[in-house]
C-alpha cells in the first residue's frame, strides 16, 4: 500500500471520490472546498499545498488532453 486517504471531515463522500489526468500521471480530489492535486508516482500532494480558489469548489474535471482543471 502507497498511501491511505480517509473522509474528509464534515464534507459529503462524493462519486469518483479522485479524478485521473488524461495520462494518469497526477490524481486530484476536492479537499475542504479546495482541490488537492496528488502525484501517482509517489502519492504525495503536489508542491506540498492545495489549490484555492475565491469561492469554495464544489465539483471540477481535467481537460481531456492537457494538464488543465476546469471549474
Amino acid at each position: 500500500m502507497k498511501r491511505k486517504f480517509g473522509l474528509i471531515p464534515g464534507q459529503k463522500s462524493v462519486w469518483p471520490e479522485f479524478l485521473w489526468s488524461h495520462d494518469d500521471k497526477y490524481f486530484a480530489r476536492i479537499n475542504k472546498g479546495a482541490v488537492s492535486v496528488y502525484d501517482s508516482s509517489t502519492f504525495r500532494l503536489l508542491d506540498d499545498r492545495s489549490l484555492i480558489f475565491n469561492a469554495a469548489v464544489k465539483d471540477f474535471c481535467w481537460s481531456p488532453g492537457a494538464f488543465i482543471l476546469i471549474n
